[in-house]
């Protein structure tokens, strides 16, 4: 999960993972025809 800063100057916090946020992607992704990138696959590189 991500990390952002919720006041100006304090420490990063780890946002909470959504409920069923994974199936939902999934669900849209093989609806595409793709594949959906969930846990580590997001993160930028």
């Amino acid at each position: 999960m991500p990390k952002v800063m919720i006041t100006a100057g304090q420490p990063l916090e780890q946002l909470s993972e959504l409920p069923g946020s994974e199936e939902k992607a999934r669900a849209i992704a093989s609806l595409l025809n793709t594949q959906a990138l969930t846990g580590n696959q997001q993160s930028i590189r």
